[in-house]
């Protein structure tokens, strides 16, 4: 499956929340209400969070990418958090560094395997200085997708 599959507009969100919990939990309900994940998907992220923080940044812009097990995933999807304004999440390895996250990229894999790929795939793709102004700069779902699509070909 290439990564361009796993984005859909209905997994693309404005959140103006003030906490990571709150978005995690967000994002966790939205992907739930579409039967792509189980029941216990939200609380597999929130514990996977706290032990393994999956903030990142960039030179431009802060980017957390929370994701957990395949037991929790129904359907593979990588759903969008674009932020009104940034919110803490802890750097990725960092110990106890906070950085202020703009997007979410949130996965749900139901292929271990394809798990390492579509994170470096991502990696390279918020490494991107204009995609991650598109993004961040984006006002509807759909220019959301045609900027992620219009990446990914180009990665092709």
């Amino acid at each position: 499956m290439e990564i361009k599959e796993y984005f859909h507009d209905s997994c693309v969100y404005f959140l103006n929340l003030e906490h990571r919990d709150d978005v995690l939990k967000k994002m966790s309900e939205n992907v739930q209400e579409q039967s792509l994940v189980k029941a216990s998907f939200g609380r597999a992220i929130l514990d996977r969070e706290k032990e393994f923080p999956t903030g990142l940044d960039t030179d431009h812009i802060g980017v957390a990418l929370p994701h957990t097990d395949k037991e929790h995933v129904i359907t593979p999807f990588i759903a969008v958090g674009v932020l009104e304004h940034p919110v803490s999440f802890q750097l990725m390895g960092g110990g106890n560094v906070e950085i202020e996250v703009d997007i979410v990229f949130m996965l749900g894999v139901t292929d271990p395997s394809a798990q390492v790929e579509v994170l470096q795939q991502l990696m390279e793709m918020i490494q991107n200085e204009e995609l991650s102004n598109k993004l961040e700069s984006a006002q509807t779902k759909g220019e959301v997708i045609s900027s992620l699509q219009h990446f990914t070909s180009l990665m092709s």
